[in-house]
């Protein structure tokens, strides 16, 4: 069956992608899903160079996140493998697993398409590489409620008594409501939101987040790039809508989850674990700090 051709009029025409890109987004069924909920639809690579580079250049974080390449082939980490990245390919990345943090400079030009999925919204952005240089696209950023992206992605992986297709089907069925989402925002008018409200929005966005966690693996230079600034960036616009620095409202939702563990009897350990410290008595050391009560 011949694929689905899109007109390019300006009426028709999306203001977030290329027609290439439509061919792509609009195909479900032919999308290869990497996840961890699911068998690998895409095999992984050797390749020395990119491995080596990766024990510099990986990370993890507490929400999901989500890669959509949109043009260009490279290559992506993901939890300790290397995949070929290419339009088609969906990685769909769990909290807290491992995966490449900026890319190499030799990674030659793409788009990829960025999906941090929070707990009450969804964040986008474009990122793209042109000569072995990575920015965060300056033509469009778009924060997406739950209520227009649809459920979270079930990270439940596959069971005895469920056939993969049936789990990849979920899958599916999930990412087309949030792609499907963000292509119709491409089709509308351009918001006349003001700059400063927009920016709110996602400053607004990531505290939300932050005290979802408890700021558990939210690091200053992570929680930039959920919001799509540049580190210096962020701090600035993070001051001037909370009125206090990313590190102290971090500590503020810590001790706040620190003390309701402490109130339901749970232990030094189990508390450490929940906040992100290495071990209790790196939790203690912080506490004391900051706390004129011992931690329990």
């Amino acid at each position: 069956m011949p694929a689905p051709r899109h007109h390019t009029t300006s009426e028709s025409r999306n203001r977030f992608f290329t027609g290439a890109m439509l061919e792509s987004l609009l195909r479900p069924e032919a999308w290869r899903l990497v996840a961890a909920a699911l068998p690998p639809m895409v095999e992984p690579v050797e390749d020395e160079r990119h491995q080596s580079w990766m024990r510099a250049h990986t990370h993890s974080h507490a929400h999901q996140e989500i890669l959509i390449p949109l043009a260009g082939e490279g290559r992506f980490g993901l939890a300790g493998r290397i995949y070929p990245s290419a339009p088609g390919t969906i990685f769909v990345i769990d909290s807290f697993e491992e995966h490449d943090v900026q890319y190499p400079e030799w990674m030659p030009d793409l788009d990829h398409l960025w999906i941090s999925a929070l707990r009450d919204h969804c964040v986008v952005r474009l990122i793209t590489v042109r000569e072995g240089t990575t920015r965060v696209s300056g033509a469009w950023s778009c924060l997406i409620s739950r209520e227009e992206a649809g459920p979270p992605l079930d990270p439940v992986p596959v069971r005895a008594e469920m056939p993969p297709e049936v789990a990849r089907l979920r899958m599916v069925g999930a990412l087309s409501l949030l792609v499907g989402a963000l292509i119709r925002r491409g089709y509308g008018a351009e918001q006349a939101e003001e700059r400063d409200s927009f920016q709110a929005r996602i400053v607004q966005s990531v505290r939300e987040h932050i005290e979802h966690t408890a700021g558990n693996g939210a690091t200053l230079e992570h929680l930039a790039r959920i919001a799509g600034y540049s580190t210096f960036h962020f701090l600035r616009l993070f001051k001037k809508h909370t009125g206090c620095t990313v590190h102290e409202y971090i500590d503020r939702c810590r001790l706040r989850r620190a003390r309701e563990m402490q109130a339901q009897g749970r232990t030094r350990k189990e508390i450490a674990v929940a906040l992100g410290f290495s071990c209790p008595a790196a939790f203690s050391r912080w506490y004391r700090t900051r706390s004129t009560r011992p931690p329990s």
